[in-house]
């Protein structure tokens, strides 16, 4: 028997094989394999203990600002039911549609076409164009061709939504504005919806319930998405203006309101490229609001509806993208701009989520 074997058959003091060293080293590094083990499956499960927590507080706290709204809403109007003078006083208001537009000959055409057949007729529609390069003005002039103008075709220096829509809302002659992307087809009693709603006093904005569609499907879940980011986005971080009254619209929802309240103030903030639309309602919400939390939500209160109707709107751009980019893309810009964050870095977040230029 060599050296070798005779030290791997020795035995330990205690009577173990002399191998049990090294056997023994193995063991013992087992043993704490053993318990990283442990210690990850109790890390993880904390982690879930947690997360599950937080959901868990987080849907209650949640629910009940959605409630807590619901409640305020149905309170006010009971309280506060519309006079008849205000139904009188809506029924004569002139109802300006305006459409922002920059090389959209794919759409405005058949936009166009379309609003003249709604019933009753808008007082005037306004399209803004901001410089573009395709077919776009040659059919806007088409539409008022025949000796008919049913359309005003104004043009911006620059680009720019805010912009355009803050020039087609000065061009306006009428009382109430109705501010409709050319990709978005509104209901045909859109004018009587905007009177309508407008009879409360208190909604100072209001806007659709928006139905996403392209030529190859109806975009579900990013309807549905934008319709909650209605809800939510207010009801998370401004929990007690949700409460209040306060939601959050979008371009693709057709947003309207008084004219003299958008003067008031000083409509859309040129400097924004992106979510001038959401830092409207947020300024239009706040403007006039008395300070006081027990006249908040009297007489005096201010409020912003999303109606019930639908309007169809373009889904064009979530093709390329699918529901899941569409959803981070939004939530990011979203986030950027209620972090108060230089517009134009969010607009260079926009550019590099979007990989194209909107103005």
């Amino acid at each position: 028997m060599t050296q070798r074997d005779e030290n791997m058959g020795l035995e330990g003091d205690d009577g173990t094989p002399g191998g049990g060293g090294g056997g023994g080293g193995w063991f013992h590094s087992g043993g704490h394999r053993d318990d990283d083990n442990d210690n990850r499956r109790e890390s993880k499960g904390g982690f879930l203990s947690w997360l599950i927590l937080a959901g868990k507080y987080g849907s209650l706290y949640l629910g009940t600002v959605l409630v807590l709204g619901e409640i305020s809403e149905r309170w006010h109007r009971a309280l506060y039911p519309l006079d008849h003078d205000d139904h009188v006083a809506a029924e004569q208001l002139q109802v300006g549609i305006v459409i922002p537009v920059l090389n959209e000959e794919s759409t405005i055409g058949s936009t166009l076409q379309y609003l003249e057949l709604l019933e009753p007729k808008p007082h005037q529609v306004i399209v803004v164009d901001g410089g573009s390069t395709d077919r776009t003005l040659e059919l806007v002039r088409r539409q008022n061709g025949q000796g008919k103008k049913s359309v005003v075709l104004v043009r911006t220096d620059e680009p720019g939504r805010a912009i355009q829509m803050n020039r087609g809302a000065h061009e306006c002659t009428g009382q109430a504005l109705v501010f409709l992307h050319s990709d978005t087809v509104p209901p045909r009693n859109v004018v009587n919806l905007v009177r309508r709603t407008l009879s409360d006093p208190a909604v100072v904005l209001a806007g659709f319930t928006p139905l996403l569609t392209s030529p190859a499907k109806t975009w579900w879940f990013m309807s549905a998405h934008n319709l909650v980011s209605s809800y939510l986005y207010p009801a998370l971080l401004e929990p007690l203006n949700y409460i209040r009254g306060m939601r959050l619209l979008f371009g693709d929802q057709a947003m309207f309101c008084r004219k003299a309240d958008f003067d008031a103030v000083k409509g859309f903030d040129p400097k924004l490229k992106l979510m001038e639309d959401a830092d409207l309602c947020v300024r239009m919400f706040q403007h006039g609001r008395r300070p006081r939390a027990r006249e908040a939500f009297g007489r005096g209160a201010r409020k912003i509806r999303v109606l019930p109707k639908v309007v169809d709107s373009s889904g064009r751009r979530f093709e390329r993208w699918g529901n899941v980019k569409s959803t981070y893309i939004h939530f990011r810009i979203a986030l950027a701009w209620y972090a108060q964050k230089d517009p134009a870095e969010v607009r260079r977040l926009y550019d590099e989520l979007y990989g194209e230029i909107r103005e």
